[in-house]
């Protein structure tokens, strides 16, 4: 037996990695392209390097790194780890990475797993209204929690239905 899933909104699924903004750099097909550190630092005189230490008296925020990459690296020269789809303005935070393999992102089977388990309990509860809000409050609370343990956003949801 197969299935389709069709993803409906943005998903992003973390690795707990945050990357610097300045690994980042678009390109003329709305990817922004990461690269590794060592690949960019090649590009950069060391004494420019220099003047970003900490002990000059000059403000080093992450756009003037940024700035200083603009204007000396050849991004055509670099072949980026991978990239992101991402239509808007250059950002300027760090990017929580998403999961990968290969340079991939992919949705790891755990997570669908949960989401259709969420969904099933969902429409479980959701068909069950009446039903559940006949029971005395103990006892829902009781079913709730050991139906969901600690799903908060189901047990937000539930509680909505309740009242």
């Amino acid at each position: 037996m197969t299935y389709k899933i069709s993803i409906l909104t943005p998903v992003h699924i973390s690795s707990g990695n945050k990357n610097a903004c300045f690994l980042y750099h678009p390109d003329k097909n709305d990817h922004f392209n990461c690269y590794r550190i060592e690949d960019l630092l090649q590009f950069i005189p060391p004494q420019k390097l220099l003047e970003l230490q900490p002990d000059n008296a000059s403000n080093n925020g992450k756009k003037d790194i940024i700035k200083l990459f603009n204007n000396y690296i050849n991004y055509n020269q670099l072949k980026p780890q991978y990239f992101l789809f991402y239509k808007f303005k250059p950002f300027s935070k760090d990017v929580t990475e998403q999961v990968k393999s290969l340079n991939k992102p992919y949705i790891p089977g755990s997570s669908i797993k949960g989401a259709i388990m969420n969904a099933i309990i969902f429409n479980l509860l959701n068909d069950n209204k009446e039903k559940i809000k006949a029971v005395p409050f103990i006892s829902r609370f009781l079913f709730m929690f050991i139906l969901l343990g600690a799903s908060s956003a189901l047990s937000m949801a539930i509680t909505s239905w309740l009242n």
